[in-house]
């Protein structure tokens, strides 16, 4: 008996790390495609004289950006009636792969005034990230990631944004889209 409790807790805890390192493997595939649509280093040091490139990621998961009734839509908002979007919690996962694309240039409290097109306006030449991926989970394998223009804190639709929708077979990336949607700035 005690050897069949043993079993059955070795599973649970294999099962729970797997999905664990599966989230992580995915989030890092998914990020890798989206990265190369963006500023990159050669072009950010042409262009303002210093390296700010890559993509913030916000550590938390946000909310389904699918109706539960409607799996088909993937280019449904998830835009609340404020346009504020309030993550769902934090993921450990998510917040590893931050720190390591983390750009040791950007200066995380810059002051900005507003945002229209891709571009975060500066007060000054930009020192930190121009845009931050805003991760979402679907069920059945898929993953959302909206790149929005970077606000401290939470993520504010605002300006051009570049929506990726992921499925995935395990590891494997077997359907991408990609399209953008844009939001007036209040």
């Amino acid at each position: 008996m005690k050897t069949y409790q043993m079993f059955i807790y070795c599973m649970v805890i294999s099962t729970f790390v797997n999905c664990q390192s599966l989230s992580k493997i995915r989030y890092s595939e998914a990020y890798t495609v989206i990265q190369n649509d963006f500023l990159n280093k050669k072009s950010s040091i042409e262009r303002f004289g210093k390296d700010i490139s890559g993509v913030y990621i916000y550590s938390s998961i946000y909310p389904n950006p699918l109706d539960k009734e409607d799996y088909t839509n993937v280019y449904k908002d998830i835009l609340s009636d404020k346009f504020e979007v309030k993550p769902l919690r934090k993921d450990k996962d998510l917040k590893q792969l931050s720190n390591k694309y983390l750009n040791s240039n950007w200066n995380l409290n810059t002051n900005f005034n507003t945002v229209w097109g891709n571009i975060v306006q500066y007060t000054d030449v930009p020192n930190g990230p121009l845009n931050a991926a805003v991760f979402s989970e679907i069920q059945d394998n898929q993953l959302r990631i909206d790149v929005v223009p970077f606000f401290q804190g939470n993520p504010k639709y605002c300006g051009s944004i570049t929506k990726y929708y992921f499925k995935f077979d395990k590891t494997k990336i077997i359907e991408n889209k990609k399209w953008t949607d844009h939001y007036e700035c209040w």
